[in-house]
This record gives structure tokens, C-alpha cells and sequence, in this order.
């Protein structure tokens, strides 16, 4: 699958910041998506349970965990924002989120070490493997 310019993706991110549909466009007419995972973050003994991702208590060093954001397609980009408990932010020293693969994200978050609790909105923008003119990629 061909992947779309550092432009494209640009303006696509802007577009849907400002309240674009989920039936845009790129490229030759080849939909884009949206999938959303609101997960809770948390950092010393704050949490645990199942879908909760700890953060390392070591501010430097953040703990990385791979979560599956789209079952086929492309994952074009993806970002954060604090969603519940937005006082907790600043008891975490790093919060990143990153594409990983064409399905998965990969989630980065230290802490030094304080307890805290954080639900965080996770977006991806990406393209499905049907959508037209764009090619099957083999999973």
C-alpha cells in the first residue's frame, strides 16, 4: 500500500482537528478512517486492572506498551489527549503515542514514580485495506 505525503497526512490531521467528516478524502479519492481507544494510564500503584497501562517510575526511561487500534488498513497517525482526570497530567514525566505497525500504536508514559491515574482519548487517522484504489496489503 502506498503511503500518502507528510503533506496529505498534515493537512488530513488539521482537517479533522477542525471538525472534518470521517468520509474525507486522500489522494485518489481513498477514504480515510478514525479509530479511538480510551485507555487509562497510570503510574505507581494508582491502577492495574485490565486495559490500564503502567507508567515506569523511571522519568527517563518510559514504559512502552503496543496496543491493536485497527483490525486491517494503514495507520496514517496517531495522537493523544488527556480525557478523565486531567489534574493527573502533570504527575507524568512523558506521554507519547506513536504508530507502530500497520494495526498498532505504540503508547510510551513515565512517571517519577507518584501515584496517578489518567484516561486518555487515543486517535488514529488511517486508511482501510478496501478502500478504492487503494491495494490489499497481505496481513
Amino acid at each position: 500500500m502506498s503511503q500518502p505525503s507528510t503533506a496529505v497526512v498534515s493537512e488530513l490531521v488539521q482537517r479533522f482537528a477542525a471538525g472534518a467528516q470521517v468520509d474525507e478524502t486522500i489522494g485518489a479519492g481513498a477514504p480515510f478512517l478514525v479509530a479511538i481507544d480510551e485507555p487509562v494510564i497510570y503510574a505507581g500503584t494508582a491502577g492495574g486492572g485490565p486495559g490500564e497501562y503502567a507508567a515506569s517510575s523511571n522519568p527517563a526511561v518510559p514504559n512502552v506498551h503496543e496496543i491493536n487500534m485497527i483490525p486491517s488498513g494503514q495507520i496514517l497517525v496517531a495522537f493523544w489527549q488527556p480525557l478523565d482526570n486531567v489534574s493527573a497530567l502533570s504527575s507524568f514525566s512523558f506521554v507519547d503515542v506513536q504508530p507502530f505497525s500497520s494495526h498498532d500504536v505504540k503508547l510510551y508514559i513515565s512517571s517519577p514514580g507518584v501515584d496517578a491515574r489518567l484516561r486518555i482519548k487515543i486517535t488514529v487517522l488511517y486508511i482501510p485495506d478496501d478502500a478504492p484504489g487503494v491495494a490489499s496489503a497481505a496481513h
